[in-house]
């Protein structure tokens, strides 16, 4: 998850300003899917049989 929001967060500062491809932003997109599949995941009742991803 950390891995993620770092690479998003990478992706969002410096795509926008010409320093890495804009195509960049379609792994913010992809990283912005991954981390809420994970916040969705995590967010359930503990108690309920947990679907392998």
């Amino acid at each position: 998850m950390a891995t993620a929001t770092v690479l998003l967060t990478v992706d969002l500062r410096y795509a926008p300003a010409g320093r890495i491809p804009k195509t960049y932003l379609l792994d913010a997109a992809a990283e912005i899917g991954w981390l809420a599949a994970w916040a969705r995941q995590t967010s359930q009742d503990p108690r309920s049989p947990q679907p392998r991803l």
